[in-house]
């Protein structure tokens, strides 16, 4: 047959590779959506605000729940939060719809429904908010929720909580609070004991006038040597918790152990240095009480006796 042309060995593949490519553009632009828009991450026009996303859970579309809960285990709101923005993307049309802002209570919790049904309706979801970084943790779950019906939908919730590193920044911030607020009313009592200290030291001073003066600032010892009968004669102490004994003739040291209870030295011998200031001790240190006579702490001036027996004189009334 000699009209007949011998085929081109490359023209099959070529009708092969053609037809293949004609067949996958038509199944393609036969499987696209029309109007289809390529999903885009949300994107916050708020530079303060952080961001959450997360993908829609397949089967639970009658409803979308958020849950926020920014307090501690007693209650106590942990973080400010004004409000929560949520916005959802749009399965069929594409683009960010925003779906409400919601308020935590004043105790930092939160749950509210924001979609009663159709919560397939979106792809993704996104929630905006102002809170310190790294502050808040969430998850997403599927849950048998009721509703006003009586029945159970099936309904994607959205929890959020406080995250376990800022709970530790707000402890240890806090308990820098407290140290240096314990540290403030510290140096605050102590200011006001050197206050007290100096006007007591002011009188005490002028009553000792001629003796060697031991201060309000020795107190522990100054008690201590009273008790044990070793104070030294020309020298003169001031002593608080000075209380009388049996009708003043002798005192006793009290010692506070706290609000309610204190207990007492063994009581020693006292002399006065003249009767108005024996006057004075007894009247503010004595007092009845359901006809019992009781001692009432004093803080007074007392100087050593003489030899040989060195009993304690009080020499003057400061408090």
């Amino acid at each position: 047959m000699k009209n007949c042309k011998k085929m081109n060995v490359g023209f099959v593949p070529r009708i092969f590779t053609i037809a293949l490519v004609t067949i996958l553009t038509a199944t393609t632009l036969w499987a696209k959506p029309k109007n289809a828009v390529e999903y885009s991450p949300f994107k916050s026009e708020n530079p303060n605000a952080t961001v959450f996303e997360f993908e829609y859970i397949k089967g639970y579309d009658e409803g979308l729940i958020l849950i926020g809960d920014f307090q501690d285990s007693y209650g106590n709101k942990l973080l400010e939060c004004s409000s929560i923005a949520v916005y959802g993307w749009k399965k069929k049309k594409g683009g960010w719809e925003k779906l409400g802002e919601y308020k935590p209570n004043e105790n930092g919790y939160i749950k509210t429904r924001v979609l009663n049904d159709d919560s397939d309706r979106y792809t993704h979801y996104a929630m905006e908010v102002e809170v310190p970084e790294n502050s808040l943790t969430f998850s997403t779950q599927g849950q048998r929720i009721s509703n006003d019906f009586g029945f159970e939908d099936s309904c994607m919730v959205i929890i959020f909580s406080i995250s376990q590193d800022y709970k530790k920044i707000l402890s240890e911030k806090r308990a820098a609070e407290r140290a240096e607020q314990e540290r403030l009313e510290a140096e605050r009592k102590a200011k006001e004991k050197a206050e007290q200290n100096a006007k007591i030291n002011a009188i005490a001073k002028e009553i000792a006038k001629g003796y060697v003066y031991h201060g309000i600032e020795e107190d522990a010892r100054n008690c201590k040597l009273f008790t044990s009968k070793a104070l030294e004669e020309g020298h003169a102490y001031c002593i608080s918790g000075f209380v009388l004994k049996y009708g003043g003739s002798m005192a006793a040291i009290e010692y506070a152990d706290g609000f309610l209870f204190s207990s007492q030295s063994s009581a020693v011998s006292v002399e006065y240095i003249n009767q108005k200031v024996k006057g004075e001790i007894v009247e503010a240190g004595l007092t009845s009480f359901f006809g019992q006579t009781l001692g009432v702490p004093l803080t007074v001036v007392v100087a050593g006796g003489k030899a040989p027996l060195h009993t304690p004189i009080v020499i003057g009334l400061i408090e």
